[in-house]
């Protein structure tokens, strides 16, 4: 299973889309 390997590729996307988010959500 590639389970932890697209775990780890996930938070850090998810991490970056929240990060994004609120930049556009304060602009």
């Amino acid at each position: 299973r590639l389970a932890t390997r697209y775990d780890k590729l996930a938070n850090r996307f998810n991490a970056f889309l929240h990060l994004a988010c609120a930049y556009i959500w304060l602009l």
